[in-house]
């Protein structure tokens, strides 16, 4: 029920953002969506970047403190965010200019001095569902997410009813990130009205230690889901990439399922690891891996035959092209049933995850690079399956050897393959 709840709040701003995108393909010209999509990638590739894996550290501290602790880390999770929005609202500010010249677009530059502002408001609401879930308010994730995105979709539609230019709707969407953090932090507030605030810099300092690896992976991690699209971007036009784009996405519901089903159970495996109860841990894990793959599995084989159609229904029949890119991404699905950083996190192996995240970004950019020349503009997105495949290989090959388990036993691909 817990994981149902984020879910249901998680996928709600998935399938928010999706209207949109639906929305302004058919309201902006080809040239006009192009930008939109560019501003967003460089958006919210910073935004991974300067979040630093922080919100993740909330689900690992918070159920270990009592309520006083809890309101401490989680007020001054806010305010280091709060600060790292500022910096990332600058830096994306001052380097517009060169973002541009790299994506070839002169356009891009104003648009994305105007969203700047929108992270010093977003980045502080990076944590809510971290919070939540930590403090079993789970339903609150739900209505949260549910909530903002019918707000966000409302200010979109009026911005269409306007007729609003490309620049003024990206201020509206600014105008949206203030009335989200606003909303957050009102209700953190009241949750621990009864608790009085101090600083504790020794859990501070703790908190930054531990996600430290885990951000620096982040990073990896986006420029790894990334690099396909900044090589479209480098190489093709914003037109192209508007194509590209939108076949370049994952179906909202599915690409939420697995990450939330792993942050409700991960204090749980944390609290069996500590216990040594090694294979109740893995019974719970693998539990867990096949409930959501009785349902990931079977939407996405479905979509992966009825790609064409799914992009004309969803973005018209101008972006029938995307189709090409949308049935290979899909395929990364099939192994996005589990987070298996999360569960080197558990085991203490933060660090791992950054060596394999960097081979596996290297792996990207030389395939990225070698299939555009081959396979032109499908190319990569081939390379980015294949290096999710990859590092999803070497993670799981550790956590074998860290559990002394073996693979078969450990990941159940008879009854995987079943389904």
């Amino acid at each position: 029920m817990q994981t149902l709840f984020v879910v249901i709040g998680k996928s709600s701003e998935k399938i928010i953002l999706l209207l949109i995108a639906i929305i302004l393909a058919r309201y902006l010209t080809m040239q006009e969506f192009g930008n939109y999509r560019q501003v967003m990638l460089v958006f919210s590739t910073l935004v991974v970047i300067f979040t630093l894996g922080i919100p993740n550290s909330i689900n690992y501290f918070v159920p270990l403190f009592t309520h006083n602790r809890q309101k401490t880390m989680i007020i001054q999770t806010f305010i280091v965010l709060s600060a790292l929005g500022i910096v990332m609202s600058t830096i994306m500010f001052i380097f517009s200019r060169q973002f541009a010249i790299l994506f070839r677009n002169e356009q891009l530059e104003l648009y994305l001095k105007i969203f700047s502002i929108a992270s010093l408001f977003y980045l502080p609401s990076q944590s809510y569902a971290n919070v939540f879930i930590s403090i079993k308010k789970v339903n609150i994730v739900g209505i949260l997410g549910f909530g903002l995105g019918l707000i966000k979709l409302i200010f979109i539609l009026i911005s269409i009813y306007l007729k609003l230019n490309l620049d003024n709707i990206l201020k509206v969407l600014i105008l949206f990130s203030i009335v989200q953090f606003l909303v957050y932090f009102i209700i953190i507030l009241k949750l621990f009205k009864d608790v009085r605030f101090k600083i504790d810099l020794a859990m501070l300092k703790e908190q930054i230690l531990f996600t430290l690896p885990l951000g620096l992976a982040a990073m990896i991690g986006i420029l790894i889901r990334k690099m396909d699209q900044i090589m479209i971007s480098t190489f093709f036009t914003p037109k192209e990439y508007a194509i590209y784009s939108n076949g370049a996405f994952e179906i909202p519901f599915l690409m939420i399922l697995s990450t939330s089903a792993m942050a409700v159970l991960m204090p749980l495996l944390v609290n069996l690891y500590k216990e040594n109860k090694v294979n109740e841990f893995v019974d719970k894990w693998n539990k867990s891996i096949i409930k959501v793959s009785l349902i990931i599995f079977p939407i996405t084989i479905f979509f992966i035959f009825y790609a064409k159609e799914a992009m004309i229904i969803i973005f018209s029949l101008k972006y029938s092209e995307s189709s090409q890119v949308f049935s290979i991404y899909l395929i990364s699905q099939l192994i996005k049933i589990t987070v298996f950083g999360n569960v080197l996190l558990i085991l203490g192996k933060s660090k791992l995850i950054i060596r394999y995240s960097v081979i596996t970004l290297f792996l990207n950019f030389i395939l990225n690079y070698l299939f555009i020349n081959i396979f032109g503009f499908i190319g990569p997105a081939i390379a980015t399956v294949v290096s999710i495949g990859v590092i999803a290989l070497l993670q799981l090959i550790k956590i074998g050897d860290i559990l002394k388990i073996k693979i078969k036993y450990l990941w159940q691909w008879k009854k995987l393959s079943s389904i």
